[in-house]
């Protein structure tokens, strides 16, 4: 747990608690929720989208970006790595991958803009097996000695450090935050209207 921590960062980490502990208290669908939200915060979420302040999602499309950008340095090392292969077989192998990559990361983010914990926790694993695949790409390439790999995997490093760096952010957070906030609150308001 520690590593994991360490790798994705403090407030990544917290975050995702953060989200465990309200689906918890969302599975109960007892008064705990109601603790969670006050009537003032239920009605102002509870204004049409053109009176609400404009959000900003720029975060996670960077966040899509940089995943994308690492997968596809992964994808592009290994596939180098087995040259006999024929090219209509290569590019199927790197295009079919890519497109179920895109497709998973959009379901995560439209999750994670209904404040659903779920989209988080699919970016986190993600964040770590990419994280996972481009040492192991690293490595594989500096036993063999191609430089020119090295070069590309090392490129992904550092897209994936500034994915940390983004999960970390303030942009980040409080994107997240006001859509778990406006999912807590549309929940208690349907359960207050339920009651009268």
């Amino acid at each position: 747990m520690q590593l994991t921590h360490f790798l994705s960062g403090r407030y990544f980490s917290d975050l995702l608690q953060h989200g465990r502990e309200v689906d918890i208290t969302i599975s109960r669908k007892d008064d705990s929720l109601l603790r969670h939200s006050t009537i003032d915060m239920e009605r102002w979420f509870a204004k049409s989208s053109h009176e609400m302040p404009k959000q900003n999602g720029f975060p996670l499309a960077l966040a899509l970006l940089l995943f994308l950008l690492v997968f596809a340095l992964d994808m592009l090392t290994m596939l180098a790595m087995v040259p006999s292969l024929p090219y209509p077989l290569h590019a199927l192998l790197f295009f079919a991958p890519s497109i179920l990559f895109i497709l998973s990361n959009l379901t995560a983010t439209y999750l994670i803009a209904r404040g659903k914990t779920a989209g988080l926790l699919w970016y986190s694993g993600v964040y770590h097996s990419l994280a996972l695949a481009s040492l192991l790409l690293l490595f594989c390439a500096l036993v063999t000695g191609d430089m020119q790999n090295c070069l590309l995997m090392v490129i992904a490093l550092f897209l994936w450090f500034g994915c940390r760096y983004l999960f970390n952010s303030r942009a980040f957070i409080a994107f997240v935050l006001f859509c778990r906030t406006q999912r807590i609150a549309a929940l208690a308001r349907a359960m207050r209207l339920a009651r009268n």
